[in-house]
Formats: C-alpha cells, structure tokens, sequence
C-alpha cells in the first residue's frame, strides 16, 4: 500500500508539472509541484498533531470523524448504487438516513440538504474513498491539490495588480503559517481556499462574458455549499468594489462606505432585524457552552445542562444517544426556543434516558466573551471585544499553556506589522482598480471578523476561521507593496 500512496502522489507531482493549462504565467514550471510538496508536508504535520498532540497515536477529533463517516457513506454505495446517488445529491430522508447512516453523527449536522458544509465536506471524502482504499494520506493528497488551484486561482488573479513577481506571490500566499497550517488539512479550509480563489479569479479575470458567469455562478455555489456565511460577507465587499471603481471622487466613496457600514450596524437595532441579532445570540450561546465542555441532555419540556465537573455523575449511551444522572446535582437548564434564559436548578436522577443534545469536553483555548443575549445593542458594545479577540489574540497570557499558541502569536501579530510597515513605509501609489480591491478586501475581513469575534468564545477555532481575513490582508499588503523601496533602502 506505501507503494500505492508513493503512486498516487507521483501522479499529482507529475499533473501540476507537466499539464500547461495548470501552469503559472511567468513563473517555474516547478513553483506548483513545489507548493504541494509543501503542503504535503504540513498536511502530514497536521495528522501529526491529530493524532499525536490531541489524540493516543490515531487521527482523533473532526479529522477523524470526517475519515470515518465519509468511509460509510461510501459503503453505501456497494449496498445500494441508487441510495448512495441520493445521498450524493440531497435527495435522501430519514428513511434512508436511518437504513445506511444510523452510526454517523455528521450527518445530520444542520438542518440543509444542499447547503450544508459538514455533509459536504463528508460527500467529497466519500467519493476520495473510492481510490484512497481507506488510506488517510491519499485524502490529505487529493484536498492539498484542491486547495493549491484555489492558490493558483488567486495568484493569477492578483499578479496584474501587484509590482511583485509572480513566483513572490504564490509563495507569499503560500507561506503563511496559520493558512498553510489549515489549508493543508483534512477540515473544510481546502475547499474554502479552492472556493474563495474561484470567486476572486472568475471576478478579475479578462475572459469571455460566458466563462465569467459560468465560473462565478460555480464560484458562488461553492461557496454557498462550504461556508454561507463567507458569501454573505463577499456581497457587500463586492458593492463596495463597485462603488469606489465606478465613484470618481475617492473621498465620496470613503464617505458613503462609512454611512453605508455605520447604518448597517445600527439598523441591527431595528425590529426587522431583530431576527439576525437573535440568530447571532444562539449562535454565540451554543458556542459558549460547547467550549465550556459537558452535557445537554433533552427532558420531556427542557434542556439540562451538566457542566464538566458533573460528568463523574453522567454516564453517556453513545449507542442511542442518551443521558441517565446517577446523582443530584447543581447545574442549568434551557426552554428549547428561549436560549438565552439559562436558569439554575438542582438536576434530579433519572430512570428514564433523556436524549443528548450535545457532549464535549472543556476546550483548553476557552476565553470569555461578553453574552449578546439577543440584545442588538449589546451586540454594539461588542464590537471592539470581536476585533481584538480576532485580529491581535492569542496573547501570551490567553490559554492555552501550549508552545502552538506561540506560532499563533507570532503569525497573528506578525502579518499585522507586516501590514501597518507596508502601508506607512513601503505603499505604492495605487490606480482607480486596485483602490476598489483594497477597499473591497477591507470591507470583507472587517465584517468577517464581527462575525467570528461576535460568537466564538474559543481562540483555537477563531485562529481557524480568521484565515479568510488573514488571505485578504495579505492579498492587500502585496497589492499596495513597492519593491522599488526596499531596494532603495
């Protein structure tokens, strides 16, 4: 089988080499076989750390479950050709979900057929199975090419708008740490790098009016089937690349920019809107209890919550699902529709199970964050509270204890200086066009960081989401870079 890996990964080295529609303009042949080399290489860092850091020497965590539920939705298919086609195409139900997947938890993972990332992310693996034969390195082959042409995508894509050359492009973006890190894995960044690089390249590409719409409504549905809210925040990022490039006076459009996020902010204190600051809440909450750890189990007319020091108490059915409470305890409970009313109560033993609702332990990177409480005002007052907690944290005093937490730091703050240097030191004058990109790319992680700061209490996962935003800072430091100035001291 280490035969057959070699094999698989030969002919992917021998695809982005030899193949001239994959070819960077300008650039070594080699610069693309050199990228997936090196995100091999991370990749199998990243199993590392799955396996090794978090887990007892086996891939444990998502990685995991991803590996092996992808690996029974693609059984399906020996079973049953046409369940697996409905599967593949969102046309199963319960029925179906009952007879072939009863033993996935992934699955059902939201509410969407179509739009949902998590059942996405297992249909692609799924399909890898068909030629992986169960071997993990063939997947993490298959999503580091993915992910590279998304690489590709924005490389050509932004070389007419930077000075630099092509090969310092790619390996800018490339190279950076914390994006290298999760775009080389087994999660979802892959196909977001893939997707996000679609969209950016289908946008500023000269091709025909057909290619164009073609490749942004696949740009778009890729997006959509990964990561909604990603898309949510392009659109008006896109707006506003339409306004500073078709607004001639620069200040106007500043002006309105401003007007335009200020209103949007504030409009969050409306009553039509009440809904989106709700959905902001429960996100936040379920996000808050999940990185605090323990259990959510359903009664008969609420929602318990048992907090991690209870769980000696707590014994778990992973089998059907379900909770029985040896002793009487101090913990929370919940109505199913009023989230945000946690209230305290003395939690009696049951001989009935109740059904799981969730089980997880306490999340070492854990910091706490202010309650939205669904209160659009309070979502406000947050807003400072989001920005630090995603642009500048971790610091060296946040949890983790851990030496990682330390290469999140330096990669964080690191890419900020490189930034803030570039525009007071090194920044080139820019045209109307490349104007309308930075602000387009400042308008995308500026709502993208609300979003993340907004509702996730744990850095661990804010330092995975952010890497949109880090993509886009970077993609604006490298447009607005002058070379000349480093050369000339």
């Amino acid at each position: 089988m280490i035969a057959y890996i070699i094999f698989i990964f030969l002919i992917i080295t021998a695809i982005l080499r030899y193949v001239p529609g994959l070819r960077i303009p300008h650039s070594s042949p080699w610069l693309l076989p050199a990228g997936f080399v090196i995100k091999v290489a991370v990749g199998m860092f990243f199993l590392y750390i799955y396996s090794y850091h978090y887990g007892v020497g086996e891939l444990t965590a998502d990685p995991s479950a991803f590996m092996v539920e992808s690996k029974i939705l693609n059984a399906t298919f020996y079973e049953s050709p046409g369940a697996y086609l409905r599967f593949l195409t969102g046309l199963d139900n319960k029925a179906l979900v009952a007879q072939y997947l009863s033993e996935t938890t992934q699955w059902d993972a939201g509410s969407s057929k179509w739009f949902n990332d998590t059942r996405n992310l297992l249909r692609l693996h799924s399909l890898i199975h068909f030629i992986s034969f169960n071997q993990t390195a063939i997947h993490l082959f298959v999503v580091s090419f993915i992910s590279l042409l998304g690489l590709r995508f924005i490389t050509l894509a932004i070389i007419p708008y930077t000075q630099l050359k092509t090969t310092v492009v790619f390996l800018a973006l490339l190279l950076m740490p914390n994006a290298l890190f999760w775009s080389s894995g087994l999660l979802k960044e892959p196909l977001i790098y893939f997707s996000i690089g679609l969209f950016i390249y289908s946008i500023l590409s000269i091709t025909s009016l057909v290619k164009k719409v073609l490749l942004i409504a696949l740009s778009i549905l890729c997006l959509v089937g990964i990561k909604p809210y990603i898309f949510l925040c392009i659109i008006p990022a896109v707006l506003i690349f339409v306004l500073f490039y078709y607004l001639k006076q620069t200040r106007t459009a500043l002006i309105i920019t401003i007007v335009l996020i200020a209103g949007s902010l504030v409009s969050l204190l409306t009553t039509p809107l009440q809904p989106v600051v709700k959905k902001l809440s429960d996100q936040q909450f379920d996000f808050i209890n999940i990185g605090k750890g323990g259990v959510f189990a359903r009664a008969d007319t609420c929602i318990y919550i048992i907090a991690g020091e209870d769980m000696p108490h707590v014994i778990v059915n992973q089998v059907d699902s379900t909770v029985i409470l040896t002793k009487e305890i101090v913990g929370d409970y919940i109505l199913p529709n009023a989230k945000k009313d946690k209230k305290r109560c003395i939690i009696q033993p049951n001989e009935i199970p109740w059904k799981m609702y969730y089980d997880g332990e306490f999340s070492g990177s854990y910091i706490e964050i202010t309650p939205i409480e669904e209160s659009g005002i309070q979502l406000l007052k947050n807003i400072p509270e989001a920005v630090q907690n995603v642009t500048i944290r971790p610091y060296p005093g946040d949890p983790p204890a851990s030496v990682f937490k330390y290469f999140s730091l330096i990669d964080g703050w690191g890419l900020c200086l490189l930034f803030i240097l570039t525009f007071f030191f090194f920044r080139r004058k820019i045209n109307r066009k490349e104007l309308s990109l930075i602000a387009a790319l400042v308008v995308f992680s500026f709502i993208l960081t609300l979003l993340i700061g907004w509702t996730t209490p744990v850095l661990g996962a804010i330092i995975r989401y952010k890497v949109p935003v880090q993509l886009a800072m970077m993609l604006a430091t490298l447009i607005i870079f002058n070379p000349k100035r480093l050369k000339n001291g």
